[in-house]
């Protein structure tokens, strides 16, 4: 058996998924984390239903899209409807856990060239996934827009969670625009 050190993210994240049968404490210890941040999100406001939550860290490596990916698939196999945005604009990572590349994705929404529901992919656990395509440009400030914003307002209303999955605050600022 592997360290968890040792994983790849992909095994990473079929570990969150995994039954209850796995006979590995530290698998199913993951796969427990991962319910207990979804109950601490999902309670986090009493009286008050938490809907966009953006997962970020300091600095790039240390395991947000994972976090986020993984979050996402475990809330989506409990019954949830819920989308993964990526908006990490400079170092995609979202794509890595896709099949192929996307087409079209969060910045073609934004610039009005394709429709939400083209570029949603359907995730096996049931989750969503707005992901960045490949991109010959870098939009300055696309986060902060009015664009951004009515796409937010369009995801609330047909999602009950939407996980922003964002670049690391000390690197980069458009995540604090969020």
């Amino acid at each position: 058996m592997k360290a968890l050190t040792d994983l790849t993210e992909r095994e990473v994240l079929a570990l969150a998924i995994a039954s209850e049968e796995e006979d590995s404490r530290i698998y199913r210890s993951f796969a427990e984390s991962l319910r207990k941040l979804r109950a601490s999100i999902l309670f986090s406001k009493v009286g008050e239903t938490v809907q966009v939550i953006a997962v970020t860290s300091s600095l790039p490596g240390e395991g947000k899209t994972t976090t986020t990916f993984s979050l996402a698939r475990t809330l989506a196999t409990s019954g949830a409807k819920v989308i993964v945005v990526d908006c990490d604009l400079r170092q995609s990572a979202i794509s890595q856990f896709l099949k192929e590349p996307a087409p079209v994705g969060l910045l073609e929404v934004l610039n009005g060239v394709a429709t939400l529901d083209q570029a949603i992919i359907h995730d096996e656990s049931g989750a969503h996934i707005l992901p960045l395509a490949k991109s010959a440009y870098t939009p300055r400030d696309v986060l902060g827009s009015s664009a951004m914003l009515r796409l937010l307002g369009e995801l609330r209303g047909r999602y009950e969670i939407v996980l922003l999955d964002t670049a690391p605050l000390l690197a980069i600022a458009d995540t604090r625009i969020l």
